[in-house]
């Protein structure tokens, strides 16, 4: 932990590990959760040899609804003139549909909508997964660029968008993917994007 844990310079070492130690009187496991409550992280797991996958002690969060949309009674949304929506569902762990019709699914919504001048991106209960997948669906949105980082140790790995693909590094990671490098079309005058109690990780 003190080696691989990406906050390792922001932790008291020396009382977590003597609140590990009193767990381990109860057993292994509860001086497990200890250990990863104390690092407040909670993307952060433990899965025993019997594949039992142990997370740390966290609250939840708060249900604040106020960004909720309008809708009709069918449940569907109100279409509002010069108004674009989408909606980026959590894609990775069991997934639903492949990578390439994820991609090419949002990317259709997104051209038919290309003209629009404001834009409302729906992140609600996104919980995440693949985060280059998710990216490259909103690649339109994005001039070459650096977007982001990864962090490895104490590597800053980019991603980027580079010539109309997405890259991890030196990797392309979109061209299986996409047939054709996407441009930055969409030039909206504001973009709106919605959070709740479940965005998270890569959401």
């Amino acid at each position: 932990m003190k080696k691989g844990f990406i906050d390792r310079d922001k932790i008291d070492w020396e009382n977590l590990e003597k609140k590990v130690i009193e767990k381990t009187k109860i057993s292994k496991d509860s001086a497990i959760v200890e250990a990863i409550t104390l690092l407040g992280n909670n993307h952060t797991h433990y899965l025993t040899k019997d594949k039992v996958l142990l997370t740390g002690r966290f609250p939840k969060a708060k249900v604040d609804s106020a960004c909720l949309l309008k809708v009709e009674d069918n449940n569907k949304l109100t279409k509002i003139p010069d108004v674009a929506y989408i909606r980026i569902k959590r894609h990775g762990y069991n997934k639903t549909i492949s990578d390439k019709d994820y991609i090419f699914n949002n990317l259709k919504i997104i051209s038919e909508q290309a003209n629009s001048n404001y834009w409302i991106i729906d992140l609600r209960d996104n919980t995440g997964g693949s985060n280059w997948v998710m990216i490259t669906s909103l690649l339109p949105f994005f001039e070459d660029n650096v977007l982001g980082y990864s962090k490895i140790n104490n590597d800053d790995i980019p991603w980027s968008k580079k010539d109309g693909y997405f890259f991890n590094g030196v990797n392309n990671l979109s061209k299986g993917y996409i047939n054709y490098p996407i441009i930055n079309t969409i030039h909206p005058r504001k973009i709106y994007v919605l959070i709740n109690h479940r965005t998270s990780s890569a959401g």
